[in-house]
């Protein structure tokens, strides 16, 4: 009786290390991992609204307002295109003296 008893003590133990060594880290790994997706899924929704947000003022009568912005910022760029072209010409000239 003491063999059957010892036999199936060790396959108690086996199995509960079995269980140890596999199952309770695959159990961690998918908790981190649904914790990382319910993250990403708040993130998610957090984009959508801003996206709609910026969608609803764009198709606003704001939207002129934001072509000016546009019109200006693109006159800006060439602007500071052309004093930098014109500073690299100074520079030139100044080394040459």
């Amino acid at each position: 009786m003491s063999a059957n008893k010892s036999i199936s003590e060790w396959v108690w133990k086996g199995f509960t290390i079995l269980l140890s060594v596999i199952v309770v880290p695959c159990f961690i790994w998918v908790w981190d991992a649904d914790r990382r997706v319910a993250a990403l899924e708040y993130q998610a929704e957090n984009v959508n609204t801003n996206v709609t947000k910026i969608l609803t003022y764009i198709e606003s009568d704001d939207s002129s307002e934001l072509a000016e912005i546009k019109l200006s910022l693109e006159l800006m760029k060439r602007d500071v295109q052309k004093i930098k072209s014109e500073v690299k010409a100074i520079k030139k000239n100044y080394k040459r003296k």
